[in-house]
């Protein structure tokens, strides 16, 4: 038998029929069995921990193009290995619950949602369509949809691609339950993430960090036409130069922090901006910050000093120099930064958890500790307790607390909402607490250098 002469394009076509059929016969042997495959995340992942999805919803991933993608935390959980669930559950308190999941829950981006509505109308699937109007241009749009399939109830939620974050609407009125607890009760923001394809199956390229923002993602919108107007009442305009040090300050504290771990908000001037205008304000000088000092306490009492080596060497790989420390770990602790474009200085302030010790509820609030640098001296400023929920500012998702309100006028007043430009961070906030002198040794006080500047020592007087 003579060999065949086949043209280039021949070739060609006969490589991509042998290799569809390669790929046809691996994805019918998987489907065949339950798939079982180690988390490629972590070679350290002990034998014993494996992904285990059926081969149903193995069809339904392939059914529908792999266009949609597994957002169900439960499942998701199943990819990371003991410690990475355990720094889910201290860090970003995040904690599931089994029970109250009443179906498997994927994810759609907001583009492939037309042809992803065409599939189930020519399937003839019977679904449940949820509605939503879309903030940022006051139109309704598609959220949830929810389906039988394979004898699973499918929940769909769709992710819109809006600036540097993505959204999901609330699937109904806040006194009806979702079929997925982590999503739909209300508004969702999220930072913007990849698909992944692990083992076959579609899911976020930073299964931790994207699980990390559930707890938080409950979604406050600032309306900026209406707050807009507080500029033209006061007379005050917009500063450009302030707007582009927030956003570099943003945009380098989020590398920095997620690079951590680390949980960190909005608060003081950079709160009150946003809640009263949609801004920053023009006429400050910072970015104000807070995190949790649980990330600094340790039965090791050199943790602190430890955290601080590492901020000093990973803020550089993120845009920023650790400028000063101020404190110790476990009460008294503040971080300076400066961002290394236009030298905007950032806040990191460290919020204490003032429970009065063994969960009393006695002084049940919130401290942060600010220092008076010239003099040696800090005080503690007292916040009501809160939850974190997501907010955007300059079109970057952030977190600020729930009750932004109550926060605001704590620290500022009930006339919070008039410009005050001689602001004094010590004397003028109605939440502070007596000045106290440091008791302890000033290398403990402060780191002396200033890192942008290596060879230039800096003494506080």
């Amino acid at each position: 038998m003579k060999p065949l002469n086949l043209t280039l394009g021949h070739q060609i076509l006969f490589f991509l029929l042998v290799t569809t059929g390669l790929l046809l016969i691996f994805a019918h042997s998987f489907m065949k069995n339950d798939v079982t495959s180690t988390n490629i995340l972590d070679n350290n992942v002990p034998s014993s921990r494996t992904l285990k999805i059926s081969k149903d919803l193995i069809e339904i991933i392939f059914h529908f193009n792999s266009k949609i993608f597994i957002i169900d935390p439960n499942l998701l959980m199943e990819f990371l290995n003991p410690q990475q669930s355990y720094e889910l559950q201290w860090r970003f308190n995040l904690n599931l619950n089994e029970s109250d999941r009443l179906a498997t829950t994927f994810g759609i981006f907001d583009y492939h949602l037309r042809e992803f509505q065409n599939l189930l109308k020519k399937q003839n699937i019977t679904v449940e369509n949820y509605g939503s109007q879309f903030p940022f241009n006051d139109t309704n749009v598609p959220v949830h949809i929810v389906f039988q399939m394979n004898n699973l109830t499918i929940h769909v939620v769709v992710f819109y691609h809006v600036e540097h974050f993505l959204w999901i609407g609330q699937m109904s009125p806040a006194n009806c339950c979702s079929p997925s607890p982590m999503y739909g009760k209300f508004e969702q923001i999220f930072d913007p993430f990849k698909i992944q394809f692990i083992d076959i199956i579609p899911v976020p390229d930073d299964i931790e960090w994207f699980l990390s923002q559930l707890p938080t993602s409950r979604y406050l919108h600032c309306p900026i036409g209406e707050k807009m107007n507080w500029f033209t009442k006061y007379r005050i305009e917009l500063n450009e130069q302030r707007i582009h040090k927030t956003i570099e300050s943003i945009v380098t504290m989020k590398s920095l922090m997620r690079a951590l771990r680390m949980e960190f908000w909005i608060m003081c001037g950079t709160l009150l901006g946003w809640f009263r205008h949609c801004h920053p304000i023009p006429y400050t000088t910072d970015t104000d910050l807070s995190t949790w000092s649980k990330y600094f306490q340790n039965e090791n009492s050199s943790h602190g000093d430890w955290i601080t080596d590492q901020l000093k060497s990973v803020a550089l790989k993120h845009g920023l120099n650790l400028f000063y420390r101020f404190g110790e770990p476990s009460q008294t602790l503040e971080y300076s930064f400066r961002t290394q474009f236009y030298d905007e200085k950032i806040d990191l302030f460290v919020t204490y958890d003032n429970d009065g010790g063994a969960g009393s509820g006695a002084n049940d609030s919130y401290l942060i500790p600010s220092h008076i640098t010239k003099h040696k001296k800090y005080r503690n400023y007292r916040y009501p307790r809160y939850e974190l929920c997501s907010i955007t500012l300059l079109g970057h998702k952030l977190l600020a607390p729930c009750q932004t309100e109550q926060v605001i006028i704590r620290e500022y007043g009930e006339k919070w909402n008039e410009p005050i430009k001689d602001w004094n961070y010590v004397s003028s906030p109605f939440n502070g607490d007596e000045i106290i002198n440091f008791s302890f040794p000033i290398d403990q006080y402060t780191e002396y250098r200033r890192l942008y500047k290596s060879n230039e020592l800096v003494m506080i007087n």
